[in-house]
């Protein structure tokens, strides 16, 4: 599956079946529980939605599914990121990357319905470039409304970087052991948001915004 992969991101006329392959799993295999759930029954809801208005068929069915699944698609997805980090058909820069990450802060640092979020990949290995995207990770508060409250700010998020051509992925994570099952397990993260001071529980090397920036200057790709 790797080598089909790097077969693809190697071949520019194959790389729009990247663009298929988002549509089709919608980063739902990886997401947590309560994302999960949010999306699929975002699908079903759209579908039904679809089909009580129609007369009713298999084919009409099998069509209000593949509606419902692009307008699943299009509104919780950062199509940014497919163009430009998967893809590689449009670029990027790193000030307006970081510019971006401090407006995102700043939004969080309103918020009550998290405990912490911090930021991985490029950014901590200070190799960010004009293909880069930024990964925020956001550790919500346990109970349903927290979890509304998240859907709901990384739905908003994802749209706004993407009106501003932003390749950003936000993703919620149910519980700090999520998040670090989600960066990989990585020794340093970039803390973003963390006013109850757990991030130190679970990573043993934290940075803020401003240090990832210098870090990332150094390079000059």
């Amino acid at each position: 599956m790797n080598s089909l992969k790097q077969i693809i991101l190697e071949n520019k006329s194959l790389r729009w079946l990247l663009l298929f392959t988002n549509w089709v799993y919608q980063g739902i295999p990886q997401a947590d529980f309560s994302e999960k759930i949010y999306k699929i029954s975002f699908t079903v809801i759209v579908a039904l939605l679809i089909i009580l208005s129609v007369n009713f068929s298999w084919l009409n069915l099998f069509l209000a599914i593949i509606i419902g699944h692009t307008v699943n698609w299009l509104l919780n997805c950062n199509i940014s990121v497919i163009l430009i980090h998967r893809m590689k058909y449009l670029k990027t820069n790193k000030e307006a990357l970081f510019n971006h990450l401090f407006s995102i802060k700043k939004n969080l640092e309103e918020k009550k319905w998290f405990d912490f979020s911090v930021s991985s990949g490029g950014i901590i290995r200070g190799s960010m470039n004009k293909y880069s995207d930024i990964d925020v990770n956001v550790v919500r508060k346990s109970g349903f409304l927290n979890a509304l409250k998240a859907i709901c700010f990384a739905v908003f998020e994802r749209k706004r970087a993407d009106f501003k051509g932003i390749p950003l992925d936000v993703i919620i994570s149910d519980s700090p052991k999520d998040c670090q099952e989600k960066t990989d397990f990585t020794d340093t993260i970039v803390v973003l948001v963390d006013k109850k001071k757990l991030v130190p529980s679970y990573f043993n090397n934290q940075i803020n915004l401003s240090e990832a920036k210098e870090l990332n200057n150094k390079n000059n790709k």
